[in-house]
């Protein structure tokens, strides 16, 4: 009984774990989402659930009905709930990433880069040159650069204005800040915009808002 009590303990443990480091992986994505954390979750539920019946079981009499069920019964029981649960966080994660665009926003990062985007600002000199404060925040490895291969440029009502190729490709290296500078083929007229930096990883980093006079 011992041993049985023990694994069971250490299932509805994993799964506590498995549910916090769901949270975790997503606020540190926060305010986006990652698809990760809905298999971590249903995982996590799982494991608890499984484990926190088997320790219940475990303390009910020998004549017990439900006592009867560990063994070749709670065995299979804990496989189909496994599977199923892998079975259907597996699909979950799978249409996340089927249906991720860099280009609409609230959509999940493809990996871990996190980039500040803090300040948008015109030339003075050059009215169709933004000046583009980023800074590196966080990457799939902590010593990763992130790359930089277009610039969006919207208005505050999400309509399109240009899209900048990056030729070269912009490098934001690890732990820094700097200034980009990208130029557009026209000036902007006056109006409200912002501009979305998208990486080679397919990550799409916002900016505030920056209005032209």
């Amino acid at each position: 009984m011992k041993g049985h009590f023990t694994l069971f303990a250490l299932v509805a443990v994993c799964g506590a774990v498995s549910i916090v480091n769901g949270f975790w992986i997503n606020s540190w994505h926060y305010p986006q989402s990652h698809p990760l954390f809905a298999m971590a979750l249903l995982l996590g539920v799982a494991f608890l659930t499984v484990g926190v019946l088997g320790i219940a079981i475990e303390h009910f009499k020998p004549e017990s009905k439900l006592r009867k069920l560990k063994g070749a019964y709670f065995t299979g029981f804990l496989v189909l709930v496994v599977i199923s649960t892998i079975s259907v966080a597996s699909v979950a994660v799978f249409v996340e990433a089927l249906t991720y665009n860099p280009l609409i926003p609230g959509r999940p990062p493809s990996c871990f880069e996190r980039v500040n985007v803090s300040q948008v600002s015109l030339e003075d000199a050059y009215p169709s040159t933004l000046l583009v404060n980023v800074e590196w925040v966080g990457a799939f490895k902590p010593d990763d650069n992130i790359v930089f291969t277009d610039a969006i440029i919207k208005t505050n009502t999400a309509a399109l204005v240009t899209i900048v190729k990056f030729d070269p490709y912009i490098i934001l290296p690890a732990f820094t800040e700097k200034e980009l500078t990208i130029n557009l083929d026209s000036n902007l007229t006056s109006g409200t915009y912002t501009a979305t930096l998208v990486s080679t990883a397919g990550n799409a980093f916002v900016s505030p808002s920056f209005t032209v006079p």
